[in-house]
C-alpha cells in the first residue's frame, strides 16, 4: 500500500467509526426521548415537560440559528485547524512554556469567537445576566466578606440561589473576587470566567507530556481546546473553572509518580483543596488516585512507592490547607457537603436514582452524554486506545496506566448513585483524558513539517461538530 492509498484508507476508517457512532448515538437518542415523552422517564432535570428533552442525554435544547457573528468563529476554526495547529504541533523549536502559552491564546481566540455567535460580544455575558435568580453569581451580593461568608455559608447555602445549594462556597467567591478586582456585573463574571478557564490548557499539555511525545502531546492539547463541551462551556459555564484545578491535580499526581514525589503531592494536594472549595466532583479523583495506586502495584511496581508518597503528600498539605482555612474562617467543610446534599436531594426530587430502572438508565445516559459532547471523532480514536490498552499486549508505557485508572475511576463513579446527567459540563476535567488517548492513535511526523491528512481530519471533524452544536443548540451556559 503506498502512502498515499494508506492516508486515504486512514481518513475513510474514521469517517466510517464516525458516521457508525453517531449513528448509534442518534438511535439512543431517539430511543430515550421516546420514554420520557411516552413512558414517564425522568433523569435528573431532563424529564417531561422540559425542552431539553428535545437532545436528551444532553442538557442543551434545540434552538437553531445562523447570524452573520458565526463568521468569526469560522475563520477562527478555519486557521486553527488549516495552519496554526498543524504548525504548533510540528515546530519544535520552541520551549515548553511558550508552546503552553500559544495553547492558551489559541483556547481563548477560540471560545471568544465561538462564544459571541448567539448575540455578539454581548452574548458572552448573557448567562450571568440570564440566570441571576438561580445561578452563582446571583450570590455575590451575600459576601460581606469571604471570612464570614465561608464562616456561615452551611447555614446560608438553603437561602442562596439554586446551584449554590449543592456545590461548596468557592465558585460565588470566585465571581466576588472578579467583581472586586474587574468590576460588578455580569460581563466582568464572563471575562474572569473565560480566561481563567483557558488555564487548564497548559495542564493538558504537560500531562500529556507525561505519556506521550512531544508532537502528539501538542495535538492533545489541540484537541482539547477544540473539544464541543470545552469550548462552549468555557463561555460562561462556572465548571470551565472548577475544571482547572482539578486537571492540574491529575497532571502533578501523575508527575509526582515519575519523580520529586513529595513536591508534586504538595502541590497536588493544594490543587485538590482548591477544587474542593469549587465542586465535590474531587471525590472523583480521589477515587482515581486510589485505582492509579492499585494499578501502579500491578503495571508498575518501580513507581508504587512514588505513586504512594506522592498521594500521601497531596493528602497531607490538603489537611493542611483546610485546618489552616479553618482556623482563619471557621469554614467547616463536612457541614457544608451535608447542607449541599440536602439541597441536591431537594432540588433533584423525584428524579434521581430512586428506582433501579432510573439508575440503570443514568449509567448509560452519563457516558453517552460524556463522549458526545467531548466530540465523536474524539471518542472514536479514544476506543481504539482504551482497546489497545486493555489487550494482553497493551504496552510498557505510560499511557496505559494513565488511561485505565481513569477509566475504572469513571465507571466507579458512574455506576455509584452520584450523578444526574448534565456531565457534559460537569465533567470537563476528564475530556483531556479522551483526547490525550485519541491523540496517541493520530499519525505525527514532525521531521515531515506537516501533519498526517487523518490527524488533520480528526481536527476538522471535531472543530466542524463543536461549531454545528453551537449553531443549532442552546446550551443555558
Amino acid at each position: 500500500m503506498t502512502p498515499m492509498q494508506a492516508n486515504t484508507h486512514d481518513c475513510r476508517r474514521l469517517v466510517l467509526e464516525c458516521f457508525g457512532l453517531a449513528a448509534l448515538l442518534a438511535v439512543y437518542h431517539l430511543l430515550l426521548t421516546w420514554l420520557m415523552r411516552h413512558a414517564g422517564l425522568e433523569l435528573g432535570a431532563v424529564g417531561q415537560g422540559n425542552r431539553v428533552v428535545g437532545m436528551a442525554p444532553l442538557y442543551m435544547y434545540w434552538a437553531p440559528r445562523f447570524k452573520l457573528s458565526c463568521l468569526p468563529a469560522i475563520a477562527v476554526l478555519a486557521g486553527l485547524v488549516g495552519w496554526l495547529a498543524p504548525w504548533l504541533v510540528t515546530h519544535r523549536a520552541w520551549s515548553t512554556w511558550r508552546v503552553a502559552g500559544a495553547l492558551v491564546g489559541c483556547q481563548l481566540a477560540v471560545t471568544l469567537s465561538v462564544g459571541i455567535v448567539d448575540g455578539g460580544p454581548r452574548g458572552l455575558a448573557r448567562p450571568y445576566h440570564d440566570l441571576t435568580a438561580t445561578d452563582y453569581i446571583g450570590a455575590v451580593d451575600r459576601v460581606a466578606s469571604p471570612r464570614a461568608f465561608l464562616e456561615e455559608y452551611p447555614r446560608l447555602i438553603a437561602s442562596l440561589p439554586m446551584h449554590c445549594q449543592t456545590h461548596p462556597p468557592g465558585a460565588v467567591l470566585f465571581l466576588w473576587l472578579a467583581a472586586r478586582l474587574l468590576g460588578p456585573g455580569p460581563m466582568p463574571a464572563a471575562l474572569a470566567t473565560i480566561f481563567a478557564a483557558a488555564l487548564s490548557v497548559p495542564a493538558v499539555y504537560l500531562l500529556a507530556r507525561c505519556v506521550l511525545e512531544e508532537s502528539r502531546a501538542r495535538l492533545a492539547a489541540c484537541l482539547y481546546l477544540l473539544a464541543p463541551n470545552v469550548v462552549l462551556f468555557s463561555a460562561t459555564s462556572m465548571d470551565a473553572v472548577f475544571a482547572v484545578p482539578l486537571i492540574w491535580t491529575i497532571y502533578l499526581v501523575f508527575q509526582g509518580s515519575r519523580r520529586a514525589p513529595l513536591v508534586y503531592g504538595a502541590l497536588a494536594g493544594l490543587c485538590a483543596a482548591v477544587g474542593a472549595l469549587l465542586t465535590f466532583s474531587i471525590a472523583v479523583l480521589a477515587v482515581w488516585g486510589l485505582v492509579l495506586l492499585a494499578l501502579d502495584w500491578r503495571l508498575r511496581p518501580d513507581h508504587w512507592s512514588r505513586t504512594c508518597r506522592t498521594l500521601i503528600a497531596a493528602v497531607v498539605a490538603a489537611l493542611a490547607f483546610y485546618a489552616l482555612l479553618y482556623a482563619w474562617s471557621g469554614y467547616d467543610p463536612v457541614a457544608t457537603f451535608r447542607a449541599a446534599l440536602a439541597g441536591h436531594h431537594r432540588v433533584m426530587a423525584g428524579t434521581e436514582h430512586e428506582t433501579l430502572r432510573r439508575h440503570l438508565h443514568f449509567v448509560v445516559a452519563n457516558l453517552v452524554a460524556f463522549f458526545a459532547a467531548a466530540g465523536i471523532a474524539s471518542t472514536v480514536l479514544f476506543g481504539r486506545a482504551l482497546r489497545a490498552a486493555l489487550g494482553r499486549d497493551g504496552g510498557d508505557g505510560l499511557l496505559r496506566p494513565l488511561l485505565l485508572s481513569v477509566a475504572a475511576a469513571v465507571l466507579i463513579v458512574d455506576l455509584l448513585p452520584l450523578y444526574t446527567l448534565e456531565v457534559e459540563h460537569i465533567w470537563l476535567f476528564l475530556v483531556p483524558w479522551v483526547t490525550i488517548a485519541a491523540a496517541s492513535q493520530l499519525p505525527v511526523d514532525p521531521r515531515q513539517g506537516h501533519l498526517a491528512p487523518v490527524a488533520k481530519l480528526a481536527l476538522a471533524l471535531i472543530a466542524a461538530q463543536t461549531l454545528t452544536m453551537e449553531l443549532l443548540l442552546h446550551t443555558y451556559w
